[in-house]
């Protein structure tokens, strides 16, 4: 983490996998800093920190709402087949299942389902 004198932060490969939960707490924490600018992985630099790391938690909840929505103890490969995950190439598809995977111990961690 950034410490109290640091206004940038190296974003790098912070795609959400493993616990949804330490993903958007650890995005939470940045909030704590005064960092102005992201330099991400790949892509411009984000000039707007704090409001780029409270879009991305909001956008991650909302993905979890649809994902509590839709559950059902299906198989993960049903989970894909309306929301063109699967035309956007196998990488992507990968990508995706390891984010639905994280909202899922998310949401069981929280008793969810």
């Amino acid at each position: 983490m950034p410490g109290p004198h640091h206004e940038r932060v190296h974003g790098g490969d912070c795609a959400a996998r493993g616990n949804m939960a330490d993903y958007i707490a650890s995005l939470r924490r940045l909030l704590d800093y005064d960092v102005k600018v992201v330099a991400p992985g790949h892509g411009e630099l984000i000039p707007d920190c704090r409001g780029e790391v409270e879009k991305l938690v909001r956008h991650r909840l909302m993905r979890e709402a649809k994902v509590a929505r839709r559950w059902t103890p299906a198989p993960i490969a049903r989970w894909f087949g309306g929301d063109g995950v699967r035309r956007r190439g196998p990488v992507m598809h990968e990508w995706a299942k390891l984010s639905l995977l994280a909202h899922l111990i998310k949401l069981e961690g929280e008793g969810e389902r």
